[in-house]
């Protein structure tokens, strides 16, 4: 493989790959370095896509660098970077680790990029911050007093970043994205990294039995199978939640036809009509990938029920069914909520079983509907 050490200004960088017309930008993440870029230049650049890794600010070449890793310095070097990838490639898509999303989101809030992927993103910084000082027992107070504190996290905590993060939360983001995330994640928590896949439309993948920091074995042979399947993947990655309307209950019931096996004692016509009441009373939720329709939900206020969801099969693994049901819990009363769904020796309980799980739903009785062994889920919730 193709290998060029040069610098762009005064910045450290590598480029893999031969000559082409498309172009990943990588954004390593902390204490990273331009050269874990070829790991995704391995995957890609058999495909005719080139990779260009950078050093940010304290690291690999930079480590004594004058500037620092924090975003006032890097976010200008990020986008002369991109400008310097635009001005010689027409198509450039986006690879970015950790704190390296975050500068990204600060750096390219206003760039649409053919494709971008994330690895274990810091979505929400003030969050993180706030997390570090609670752990660490710092007040605000004595933050802003002290302006910084020294804490067991490898670097000290800063006022004058903390205030940075309150001000810039990322608020767009342009670019079709799709996501990586560990479900043991100590940085960034659940529920920030599906708020931010449901606000902006990303494809989201929870990895369960990783970390923030993927280093195993196993956990970097899932890294890089993703990556494999993005690289594979030319599906559109936006997807799009929002309450069905009548133009859409062709599709969906299209849809339902398609999987009509994953749904015992299926009645078309009740279905229908069932379906039609939904639609009028906003409790029909559609998701969309492009013009695509990929996946429906059905919930019930007053039952406090999930009825039905499910994905079409060319759509599955995007995250569809993910921000369907953090869009229902946005939409739901308080109270716990019910779903049912197959046992845990079906086969085809694999899927949703471990789904719900996510959300924190807990396996409840075992009983029989429509002639099938099935199981109640529930969310239990404070009211």
């Amino acid at each position: 493989m193709k290998e060029t050490i040069f610098q762009i200004g005064e910045i450290p960088a590598v480029l893999y790959g031969e000559e082409s017309d498309r172009i990943y930008l990588f954004i390593h993440g902390k204490c990273g370095n331009k050269e874990e870029a070829e790991s995704l230049a391995e995957i890609v650049c058999p495909q005719g896509i080139q990779v260009l890794g950078i050093d940010l600010p304290e690291h690999g070449a930079r480590k004594n660098s004058t500037k620092r890793a924090v975003p006032w310095d890097v976010v200008p070097e990020l986008q002369d970077v991109l400008r310097f990838a635009e001005q010689r490639r027409k198509h450039v898509l986006l690879c970015a680790v950790s704190i390296g999303a975050y500068f990204s989101l600060l750096a390219f809030y206003e760039y649409c990029f053919e494709k971008c992927l994330f690895v274990s993103p810091i979505l929400d910084m003030s969050a993180l911050i706030e997390k570090m000082m609670e752990s660490a027992s710092v007040s605000a107070e004595r933050l802003q007093a002290e302006k910084e504190v020294c804490t067991g996290y490898g670097e000290p905590l800063s006022w004058e970043y903390y205030e940075y993060a309150k001000h810039h939360p990322i608020l767009e983001w342009n670019s079709p994205t799709a996501i990586l995330y560990a479900g043991h994640d100590e940085l960034t928590d659940r529920e920030s990294v599906l708020d931010f896949a449901n606000r902006f439309g990303c494809s989201l993948r929870i990895y369960e039995d990783g970390e923030h920091w993927f280093h195993t074995v196993e956990q970097l042979n899932a890294l890089r199978a993703w990556i494999r399947e993005q690289a594979a993947d030319h599906r559109p990655l936006w997807i799009t939640i929002r309450c069905a309307e009548q133009a859409d209950i062709p599709d969906w019931l299209n849809l339902v036809n398609t999987v009509a096996s994953d749904f015992p004692g299926l009645d078309m016509e009740d279905y229908t009509k069932t379906l039609i009441k939904n639609v009028g009373r906003k409790t029909a939720l559609c998701a969309y990938i492009g013009d695509s329709l990929a996946g429906i939900l059905l919930f019930s206020p007053k039952l406090h029920t999930l009825s039905c969801m499910a994905v079409h099969p060319k759509y599955r693994r995007l995250g569809a069914a993910s921000l369907l049901i953090s869009e229902m819990l946005r939409r739901m009363p308080s109270g716990d909520i019910s779903v049912t769904t197959f046992r845990e020796d079906d086969p085809k309980g694999i899927a949703p079983r471990a789904l719900y799980q996510t959300f924190g739903f807990l396996p409840e009785e075992l009983f029989t509907e429509f002639d099938y062994p099935v199981q109640r889920f529930v969310l239990h919730r404070s009211k």
